[in-house]
């Protein structure tokens, strides 16, 4: 998401004086009549002022609450969910964000001319003949989307996916050079986006003349992705009751808080420098910043706000997709009877991969009712509810296999 920098007069703080921001004399605006300005452009013109109507189909998407942990709406590492992409480009010269490092194939024809070779195909191909693989920087055809999730148990993101998928099969080199000799490995990523989504047919030939088109179909898609969470460590002020940074004493060398700790014999207070001096000052100044130990409120010049450390958790999609399997089931119901239905968006993802015996999801019936059902291998079969009458299949999800 790009920042705008602009002024914009209706977002600024509270009592500004938007006058303040307008053009001064010498500015390109001072000074100009807008209005005049446009009457004089328009004098004249044959203005067709009209639009073709598309068969396009108008899309409007529930979106749900934003979430920012993800651990806060059920998304769990390499789970497999559904994501409909809102945006799909192609980019014939892009860097990746994250790595750019390819392998190709160097060789010298025999015109003497040096050509190199790019698709993971002509790269193996051209090695067999004496070419020399090389690891380098480039930039490379790509497919650029941003996704959010379809299921409504897990809301939206804050911000979208991004999605960075190479358009043809490349060789994407190793992170470090592997013992074996091997520089890089086969990175269909691109084809398992295309292929997800249901852009091209067996047969269908990708060019860099067909890939803006591709990228067309790839748009307003659902496809499956399987979610990796990453946990950090970060600092941030710790907040008083009325969310106020509370601020305490601090070394001025180190910088670190003043600390005290109180002994188990409750003989009071003493510092925490290793000089077994005693503290004496107001006990309702203290702090607690850990079991018995305290750091002390002050707001003088020798102060700092208290940080604290907490978990931040990011999701990410990891850049191998799968189609939407099949949601429609029959399940066989705890009275015998046997009833239609359609696996939810939040569990569909269990069976993503395959279907294994044992495997739970949620179905929601013709009837509007949700019921769990447990694949035995031949059938779905309802289960029973929990003590509080709700299905449990997205509690079941236990994830991917290793991809």
């Amino acid at each position: 998401m790009s920042d705008n920098t602009e002024f914009d007069p209706f977002n600024q703080p509270e009592g500004a004086d938007v006058n303040d921001a307008a053009p001064a004399e010498g500015d390109v605006l001072a000074g100009v009549d807008l209005d005049a300005e446009l009457d004089d452009l328009f004098a004249g013109a044959e203005m067709e002022l009209e639009e073709e109507e598309s068969d396009e189909e108008v899309r409007v998407y529930e979106a749900g609450n934003t979430y920012v942990n993800p651990l806060d709406v059920g998304l769990k590492d390499k789970m497999w969910v559904p994501i409909r992409i809102s945006v799909a480009e192609f980019k014939e010269k892009h860097t990746p964000r994250l790595s750019s490092k390819v392998c190709v194939a160097v060789k010298v024809g025999e015109d003497g001319k040096k050509r190199v070779y790019v698709p993971f195909d002509q790269v193996e191909a051209a090695l067999q003949t004496g070419a020399t693989e090389v690891v380098t920087e480039m930039e490379l055809p790509y497919f650029i989307c941003e996704a959010n999730h379809v299921a409504p148990e897990f809301g939206q993101r804050r911000y979208p996916y991004e999605i960075e998928s190479p358009a043809l099969t490349i060789k994407t080199a190793f992170f470090k050079e592997q013992r074996s000799g091997r520089k890089g490995y086969k990175n269909e990523d691109g084809r398992t986006l295309r292929v997800a989504a249901s852009a091209t047919q067996p047969g269908e030939k990708v060019s860099l003349k067909t890939m803006p088109e591709i990228a067309k179909r790839i748009e307003g898609k659902v496809v499956m992705a399987c979610i990796t969470l990453s946990t950090k460590t970060k600092s941030r002020p710790r907040l008083d009751g009325n969310n106020q940074p509370i601020n305490v004493l601090v070394d001025t060398e180190t910088g670190a808080p003043v600390t005290v700790f109180s002994p188990q014999d409750g003989s009071g207070y003493i510092l925490n420098d290793g000089s077994g001096q005693v503290w004496e000052g107001n006990e309702k100044l203290l702090v607690k910043v850990d079991d018995r130990v305290y750091a002390i409120a002050d707001r003088g010049e020798n102060s700092a706000p208290l940080m604290e450390d907490y978990a931040q958790t990011t999701d990410y999609l990891k850049t191998k997709f799968l189609p939407v399997p099949e949601r429609k089931v029959e399940v066989e119901m705890r009275n015998g009877e046997t009833v239609s239905g359609e696996i939810t968006w939040g569990t569909v993802g269990a069976i993503a991969q395959d279907k294994t015996p044992g495997v739970f999801v949620d179905v929601l019936l013709r009837t509007g009712k949700t019921v769990t059902a447990v694949w035995l291998g031949t059938q779905w079969t309802e289960v029973a509810k929990d003590e509080d009458g709700e299905g449990g299949g997205l509690d079941e999800f236990a994830g991917a296999k290793n991809l």
